[in-house]
């Protein structure tokens, strides 16, 4: 365009000969964790086509910036104008990527200071010396160039090649929908509803403790249900965790170690036992990191219900079922998504758009309606998955400011201005704060929840069905870490609740048997009827609620995000918590700024304690068995 100084050539040479390398540098743990080359090859050529996409668009919003602005400042200064917009552009994704790469690496910067500041010293300096900062921008555009497009057109080429061959081959992953039942159920089998919180610590509810009353209704709902003392989390983030609770088997056995894992081949889950089984099957969700879509585990659903709403890019997979297509959904651009975000919280800080992320209503409403419609007619399996008390903590009124006073964390913006889940120091007020604005949250997600188990249309239905409450994880307020994901496995983080009622109960029964998420699939199985499926991890739970205890048991916690899902465990990075009651031993194999430790969970549930050094003889012993299991599992991952 006449007037502009920057053209589209130049701005795609910079996407794709500087920011795109750096892009897949800063993402490059996610390039080892491929399975195959075809994944590497479709998510190459995913990045490339994206990234060309984006700069195309930058270019036309860079246009349109310059064209306004030439209506309004004179013709001589349309060079200047439009290396100032260019400059302040290229400045903010250059805060951004500076911003997530200290927040990797230990520091705190806070985007609402940095990014203002580090562009409008950019631009400064691009308006007294345009023609000094457009050459030296250009030399850099060139050569970086000038350096990968040779390698970038060979990639391309053969990652074009690789996924049209995917497309000719029968490898495809069966779309979610409804498998033909083996067996009809009869009547007496009971309808199975089950209900996850995101984020939930069980140390943040009133029914585990907690001082305040954040969740009256479920502890209203427990007093005629099995309320688990000590359930404990495969895992702490979501992927992950929900992968173990559909299969029944710890994440070192299915191998979904981050939040872009997904299964290699079609496991036994709860939905696809019910629905050969007899049962109707359907989920309402509303996290895509939850969604059995997200890990290719569909099977078995007669209805997919998920926050398409709110994730655009899902909504290619009714395109492509391939998992070579799947793949691609990594080509994501993450300074460009951070960039948007960072502009959605400056409108944001007006006063403008604020709202609670995913709210529970909408889900809630149509688990209602599709329940009312289909279960008079034979058992039914519904899971409910509800995003609060998830990050961020903004809930509603009256919620919000029932525990915090006005003015303080008012907006999203402010909530989200800090990252969380990285080790920073805390200002212990903040993370005072934050917690109540959690605990608020959990308020919110706890009386939308009370609502629907007490909606007169649901009465009957809850009657006669065996209802399980729980968890996908925790969330951490300790040790300068808030949120969820990353290393640590402290007692917040992997400690969840567990309520299970079935028809018969009338009275709470507390049961101090420490447990595990394995152990939910392997139970709501049991407790339908169906046959256990095969390999599994946990084990039934229902001995317990008939009041026969179980053996003793070792149950594990752990964290896989940096570890290669296809390589040995044991050689990688890892955490894993082995639980043995009383004692708790954690590892932290590589982790930096974390060693070893071991607590006695009953006179010590706040892990303030550790008894590595005191009783070094149980440490090694519990090291020595973390290996050992670790070490099978790699066997069994090679056969």
């Amino acid at each position: 365009m006449s007037g502009s100084e920057i053209s589209l050539g130049q701005v795609t040479r910079l996407f794709l000969g500087i920011y795109l390398p750096l892009e897949w540098l800063y993402e490059g743990s996610a390039f080892m964790r491929f399975s195959t080359f075809g994944d590497l090859a479709s998510f190459s050529v995913a990045s490339i086509v994206a990234t060309w996409a984006v700069a195309m668009t930058c270019w036309l919003l860079l246009v349109a910036v310059t064209t306004l602005l030439q209506f309004l400042l004179p013709i001589r200064m349309r060079a200047t104008v439009s290396i100032v917009v260019f400059t302040a552009f290229l400045s903010v994704l250059i805060g951004v990527a500076t911003v997530a790469w200290a927040a990797d690496h230990g520091f705190s910067l806070r985007r609402t200071v940095v990014l203002p500041v580090f562009s409008l010293g950019c631009m400064a300096v691009a308006a007294l010396r345009p023609a000094l900062v457009r050459n030296g921008v250009m030399e850099v555009i060139d050569n970086g160039w000038r350096l990968v497009r040779i390698p970038m057109y060979v990639l391309f080429i053969i990652g074009v090649v690789v996924t049209a061959f995917a497309f000719t081959t029968s490898h495809v992953v069966r779309a979610a929908g409804p498998l033909a039942p083996s067996t009809q159920l009869t009547a007496g089998h009971p309808s199975i509803l089950l209900i996850t919180i995101d984020a939930f610590s069980a140390t943040r509810s009133n029914l585990y403790g907690a001082a305040e009353q954040t969740t009256p209704s479920i502890a209203e709902f427990a007093q005629q249900a099995a309320v688990f003392d000590m359930d404990i989390a495969a895992t702490n983030f979501t992927a992950s965790s929900f992968a173990t609770l559909h299969t029944g088997q710890y994440p070192w056995t299915h191998r979904v170690l981050q939040h872009q894992g997904y299964f290699r081949s079609q496991p036994a889950t709860i939905a696809s036992s019910l629905h050969r089984a007899g049962y109707r099957t359907a989920y309402f969700d509303a996290n895509w990191l939850a969604d059995p879509r997200h890990t290719r585990s569909a099977d078995g659903w007669d209805l997919t219900s998920g926050p398409y709403h709110a994730i655009p890019v899902p909504r290619a997979r009714a395109l492509c079922a391939l998992p070579i297509c799947d793949t691609s959904r990594l080509a994501t651009i993450s300074p460009i998504a951070e960039l948007s975000a960072f502009y959605g919280y400056m409108v944001r800080r007006l006063g403008l758009l604020e709202r609670v992320h995913y709210p529970p209503d909408p889900i809630l409403t149509d688990a209602r309606n599709w329940i009312v419609a289909n279960s008079d007619s034979g058992p039914v399996f519904v899971w409910i998955h509800l995003f609060p008390p998830h990050d961020p903590y903004f809930p509603p009124a009256p919620y919000l400011y029932s525990l915090l006073p006005q003015k303080t964390l008012d907006s999203v913006s402010e909530l989200m201005s800090q990252p969380l889940e990285y080790f920073v120091p805390w200002d212990p007020a903040r993370v005072h704060d934050l917690e109540e604005r959690y605990k608020e949250t959990l308020r919110y997600v706890d009386a939308r929840l009370g609502s629907f188990l007490h909606d007169p249309a649901m009465a009957e239905f809850i009657s006669r069905s065996t209802v399980v409450i729980t968890s996908d994880h925790g969330e951490s307020f300790e040790r300068d870490f808030v949120g969820h994901t990353g290393p640590l496995l402290t007692q917040s983080l992997v400690h969840v609740p567990l309520i299970i009622r079935t028809p018969e109960m009338r009275a709470m029964r507390r049961i101090e048997t420490p447990v595990s998420e394995i152990d939910v699939m392997p139970t709501i199985v049991d407790l339908a009827g169906g046959t256990i499926p095969h390999p599994v991890d946990g084990v039934s739970l229902k001995p317990l609620l008939e009041g026969t205890p179980l053996a003793s048991r070792i149950i594990y916690a752990m964290n896989f995000e940096t570890a290669i899902a296809h390589r040995p465990l044991l050689s990688q990075r890892y955490s894993v918590a082995l639980i043995d009651w009383p004692w708790k031993y954690v590892e932290y194999e590589g982790v930096p700024r974390l060693s070893h430790e071991l607590y006695d969970l009953v006179h010590d549930p706040a892990e303030t304690s550790n008894l590595v050094s005191a009783q070094q003889q149980l440490a090694q012993h519990y090291s020595t068995v973390i290996h050992r299991v670790i070490a099978a599992s790699d066997a069994s991952e090679r056969q």
